[in-house]
């Protein structure tokens, strides 16, 4: 059957070269609509995803605790977490104090805090916090320099076996 279409699909096309003409500008358009439909909908997701990261910086500036002026808190349903850093004002390039205070919360023998900053991949900077008292945990860690000039860190809290498994506190440091 298709043997006998092919003769005949030649035989109408080569008689009426406007068929032809339409074929191309066809196959032209249905490329044109098809990069239109590819193309677009990678712009529109650059520029929701350009809009989400300005939002995120400029939730981050005004949600960053004010680590200088005290310890920050954030509560975890009916817990509370307290994060404080010595000494102040808190520095880059220099050793800190870290201390997070849990209420409401399970005894754990240590914890993690991972030190890291928010769109800038600054390596693993993890302090290890041991128990030092009744829900107090303290370690020792530095907050580097960024090469950019960015000030804003994040301190994530690791709390296993909560709802919640992490807390973030962001903050800034001084040069």
């Amino acid at each position: 059957m298709s043997e006998l279409m092919n003769p005949m699909i030649i035989k109408y096309f080569s008689a009426k070269p406007d068929a032809l003409l339409f074929k191309a500008s066809f196959r032209s358009f249905l490329w044109w609509g098809l990069w239109q439909t590819m193309l677009l909908p990678v712009f529109l997701l650059s520029i929701s995803v350009y809009s989400v990261y300005a939002s995120e910086e400029k939730t981050s500036q005004s949600q960053a605790c004010e680590i200088n002026q005290g310890p920050c808190l954030r509560k975890i349903g009916g817990a509370s977490v307290i994060f404080d850093i010595e000494p102040k004002p808190v520095k880059a390039n220099r050793e800190l104090a870290f201390t997070v205070t849990l209420r409401g919360v399970k005894e754990y023998d240590s914890l993690r805090l991972k030190l890291q900053m928010p769109g800038m991949y600054m390596g693993n900077n993890v302090v290890k916090l041991v128990r030092s008292g009744k829900g107090i945990y303290t370690g020792k860690g530095v907050a580097p320099k960024c090469g950019s000039g960015k000030k804003l860190w994040s301190a994530s809290v690791e709390l296993p076996g909560l709802i919640l498994p992490e807390t973030s506190f962001l903050f800034n440091v001084l040069y």
